[in-house]
Parts: structure tokens; C-alpha cells; sequence
């Protein structure tokens, strides 16, 4: 007599499907795979950037002879990231900068495309190629080669070719423009030889009209990573990041001040907008009324972001009655703080 312990016996119609207990462990051990593997795989990236950016002249004097009433200034931004989890499955980090002025176009940006490589050398290559003929060479082949001769003659001849090979490159770094020169970007991957965590510099050379003083970008930065499943790998955001940089001449004090005020007031607004969030929201929902059309919600979806990248109020006065108090103050404080900022362009040293 034999016994069979778990093994799945073959079904008939109308009857159950018997399972012995190691197919249940196994079902098991299947489901918490396909449950954790999604949760392996998580990666978070916060990133951080500063609030205010001092810009440097470098005008040249050809530059100044084809271009008269326009400057040249450069600008360094330091763009930090910190990893919690595992950095192997990141796939690159994108930024993205935008001048809110529209008159103001980037004429140079560091870094540029780069390639690189995992080996410091060129590779080296050799071939050989040996041919023997023999009227009677016996060959064994052990752990080295052993070559009996006989009394039959032969001849053989070999040729050696050594040569080097530029050693393979990979992106690690590709920049460019967006919107007609109004935007750059920059697409950073890991190598052998970088890390994607921790500080990174940009340098970002723009052009604008002439007695410039002040100003502001959005820079935006996003990770993406691979998050791996049992049945498929998919390409994820990891974090993201919106930061607005007010810009200042280097060495005047008024525009630098202004610039201060500025990040001040939209630090102060984005807080207050992140403390009454769920009120907020109410107010961007649709209102409905028995018999009427539904009226359209009170405050617009994406209000915060679009008073903060455009020059102007982004239709303020239309719903910032419909805020909470605290946040239509920080509100009008940063519309103030952004209205000094910019007419500091019209009002030439």
C-alpha cells in the first residue's frame, strides 16, 4: 500500500479540486510574494533647493556690440536630493527650469550632454591564430598542451594582432531647451562613477534687457524609479519637487532685499495653504443646489501653483474671497512681495 501526501489529484466534473498541504504552503508563499515584492522595490526621494539665487554680470564687450540694451548674467543653483530606500532601482532625476519672465531667454547651461564610461582605459584586444600541418603531430589536451612528435614532418605558423578599443559610453547627463529658449532641462542618470544622491550645481547663463535687477524661476525635479512586480517592472515617479528662486543682482542691496521678501512671503503661503488643505478642497468642489445647475467650485484646482509662476495676480480677486482668512492674507502678502520684486526691472540703478 502507498500514500500519496500532497499531491493534487486530477478533478472530475462536479467534484472539488483536492490540495494536500504543501500545494497550500506553496499558494502562500506565492501570495506574499506577489504582495511584498510591489513594497521591496519602494523608493523615496525628497529633494531641496534654496529660495533666493544672486546673478553675476558677464556681459562682454562683443557680446554688448551685437547685442546693444541687452546683459548677459549667469546664475549657479544647488539642487540636493536625499534617498531613503534603494537607489539601484532610480532610473534617472529630470529638472526643469522655467523664466517667469517671458522676455528673458538662456543662451548657455552647465552641465552639458555628457557620456561616460565605466573603464578608465582604452580596452585592449588580442586575437590569435594558429594553423599546423602535420603529416603525423599527435596532440593531447590536458590541463596544458602537450605536443608529441613523430617522425612525419610538419610545419605550423601563428599570427598575433593586438590592437586597443575606445572603451563603450553610456548617457549619464543630456541638457537642453524648452519653450524657445524660456526653459532648460537637465536628465541625470547613475553611473559607475556618480551618485544621484546629494548636492548638485547648475549653471545657467541668461540674457535680458538691459538694467535687469531682479526676477524669478520655477524649478521643477522629479525621480523616476523601476518598481518591480512578480509580473511586470513599470517605471514610477519616486518624488517630485516645485520651488520658486527669486533672483538678484549680485551687489544691490535693494534688489536683494526685495528678492528676501519675496521668499519669504511664498514660504508663508504655501504653509498656510498646506495647514487649511481640507478646507481649502471644499471649496474646490462643484456646488450643487436642488433644481439648478451645478455651479462651479468656488476656488479654481491648481490656484496655488499658478499665483505663484505667473507675473500677474492669476485672477486673485475672484476667488480669494472664498479662502480662509489666513491664506488670502499670506495671499496678498506674496502678490505685494511679487509686485516689488518685478518693478525693480522698471526701475534702472
Amino acid at each position: 500500500m502507498s500514500t500519496s501526501i500532497g499531491v493534487r489529484t486530477r478533478p472530475t466534473f462536479g467534484s472539488p479540486v483536492k490540495s494536500g498541504p504543501l500545494l497550500s504552503a506553496a499558494l502562500l508563499s506565492l501570495s506574499a510574494i506577489l504582495i511584498a515584492a510591489p513594497l521591496l522595490a519602494d523608493t523615496s526621494v525628497r529633494f531641496d533647493a534654496g529660495q533666493t539665487v544672486a546673478c553675476h554680470n558677464i556681459t562682454t564687450p562683443e557680446f554688448a556690440a551685437d547685442h546693444p540694451g541687452e546683459q548677459l548674467w549667469e546664475a549657479k543653483l544647488e539642487v540636493s536630493s536625499l534617498i531613503s530606500g534603494n537607489e539601484r532601482v532610480l532610473q534617472h532625476y529630470f529638472y526643469q527650469v522655467d523664466m517667469i519672465d517671458q522676455e528673458i531667454k538662456f543662451v548657455d547651461y552647465l552641465p552639458q550632454t555628457t557620456l561616460e564610461s565605466p573603464y578608465a582605459d582604452p580596452v585592449n584586444v588580442e586575437r590569435k591564430d594558429e594553423r599546423s600541418r602535420s603529416a603525423g603531430i599527435s596532440v593531447t589536451w590536458d590541463t596544458l598542451v602537450k605536443v608529441a612528435p613523430t617522425a612525419n614532418a610538419g610545419t605550423k605558423s601563428s599570427t598575433q594582432v593586438r590592437y586597443n578599443l575606445l572603451p563603450p559610453k553610456e548617457q549619464v547627463a543630456a541638457s537642453g531647451t524648452l519653450r524657445r529658449s524660456r526653459g532648460v532641462y537637465f536628465k541625470l542618470r547613475p553611473s559607475t562613477q556618480h551618485t544621484l544622491e546629494g548636492g548638485k550645481e547648475f549653471a545657467l547663463v541668461f540674457r535680458t534687457p538691459a538694467g535687469w535687477r531682479a526676477g524669478a524661476m520655477l524649478l521643477r525635479c522629479e525621480a523616476k524609479s523601476t518598481k518591480k512586480s512578480f509580473f511586470k517592472n513599470e517605471t514610477v515617479s519616486a518624488g517630485s519637487g516645485l520651488f520658486m528662486l527669486a533672483l538678484y543682482q549680485a551687489g544691490d542691496a535693494e534688489a536683494k532685499a526685495a528678492a528676501l521678501r519675496y521668499a519669504e512671503a511664498e514660504s508663508k503661503l504655501r504653509e498656510s495653504a498646506h495647514r487649511e488643505r481640507s478646507v481649502i478642497a471644499k471649496q474646490q468642489a462643484s456646488v450643487h443646489f436642488p433644481l439648478s445647475e451645478p455651479q462651479p467650485p468656488r476656488v479654481p484646482a491648481g490656484w496655488l501653483e499658478r499665483l505663484l509662476i505667473t507675473p500677474g495676480d492669476a485672477n486673485w480677486s475672484q476667488y480669494a474671497g472664498h479662502l480662509p482668512r489666513e491664506v488670502k492674507h499670506s495671499g496678498e502678502l506674496f502678490l505685494s512681495a511679487k509686485s516689488e520684486l518685478y518693478d525693480l526691472q522698471r526701475r534702472v540703478q
